[in-house]
């Protein structure tokens, strides 16, 4: 069974879910400015989520790290 799942709506399809067992990552974006959820497992068993700011399709590598998460 998975511990992490996502699910995604849109105007043109129906809702889709995905599950993860250790991480999961999701980048929804425009052309210049995106944000990226990303999930993962911790060794003690927690989940811990990261956000972080993108410059979208233009340049998905480029990254600012906004906010973590933590699993009590």
């Amino acid at each position: 069974m998975s511990k992490l799942y996502c699910s995604v709506d849109s105007d043109s399809q129906k809702t889709t879910t995905k599950g993860g067992h250790k991480e999961m990552n999701v980048h929804i974006r425009g052309w210049d400015i995106g944000i990226e959820v990303s999930a993962s497992i911790l060794p003690n068993g927690k989940i811990k989520f990261a956000v972080f700011q993108t410059e979208g399709s233009n340049n998905p590598r480029a990254t600012n790290l906004l906010d973590e998460v933590y699993e009590k």
